[in-house]
């Protein structure tokens, strides 16, 4: 039995597995938290996003995915009315303040992007991250009134059976002639603002999306990413709970970004 046209497959298979087991344990809160639902926030700093994995891309590959992905977040913070500090000029500022390499020891993301500032689970304190941040807060390093951090959960360019939807982090795009196996694009992302004077998780948000497109090409990759993210700041449990300052038109959004 020839097994090779499984094998594009079984990657994905895996993540969609592992994300539902998860699911069943404890399902992370998304949404603005309540204490924060009143918030009003004005600058938003992106920190360089992560990814657990390569998803079997190469470096060069998944270094241009996490830049698309944190360039429609920018585009999509901007859109809310938020001023925004992208990563590249955060990293910048670091740097000319001395203070990368603390920020780098203190805030260290290996693992899923939910279980980061968090309220402590033991009588042991408050977590390093919390702690880092709080330190460098003090000190007027960080020139922001919250932190954004994004995770690429997965990405996958492949061939996949359409599925009916069994998730609210999953969202199908449906072209109504598929075949049974088809051309597919799955992107998963989630996001995580942290309120830099406390250390305190303000909102988190995670969106699956599953596109069926005639063709796979580059493009098509890209335009899924993007659609993620920005549907993980615009679709349910999204930033319309805070206190948003005057919101920018989308023109005048990616104009910024660029």
């Amino acid at each position: 039995m020839n097994l090779w046209p499984l094998r594009s497959i079984f990657p994905m298979l895996a993540v969609l597995v592992g994300l539902t087991l998860q699911g069943c344990a404890s399902a992370p809160q998304t949404g603005v938290r309540p204490e924060f639902q009143s918030h009003t926030l004005q600058r938003i700093a992106v920190v360089p996003f992560y990814a657990q994995a390569n998803f079997s891309l190469r470096p060069d590959e998944l270094a241009e995915l996490l830049e698309r992905s944190e360039f429609a977040a920018v585009a999509s913070l901007r859109e809310f009315g938020f001023e925004v500090v992208p990563p590249g000029e955060f990293r910048a500022h670091l740097d000319e303040s001395g203070a990368a390499r603390r920020f780098d020891e203190g805030i260290v993301l290996r693992s899923e992007l939910s279980a980061y500032f968090e309220p402590a689970k033991s009588s042991n304190g408050p977590s390093l991250e919390v702690v880092t941040l709080a330190k460098l807060q003090q000190e007027g390093v960080i020139q922001a009134d919250a932190l954004l951090f994004g995770e690429v959960v997965y990405h996958t360019e492949t061939r996949c059976h359409k599925g009916s939807e069994n998730s609210k982090a999953r969202e199908a795009l449906k072209a109504p002639t598929a075949a049974p196996s088809t051309p597919c694009v799955v992107s998963h992302f989630q996001a995580k603002l942290v309120y830099v004077a406390t250390g305190e998780t303000m909102w988190f948000n995670r969106v699956l999306l599953e596109t069926y497109p005639r063709d796979l090409t580059p493009a098509v990759g890209s335009e899924n990413m993007a659609l993620t993210v920005g549907r993980t700041f615009a679709g349910p449990d999204g930033l319309d709970d805070f206190e948003l300052p005057q919101r920018a038109t989308p023109a005048e959004a990616r104009v910024a970004s660029e």
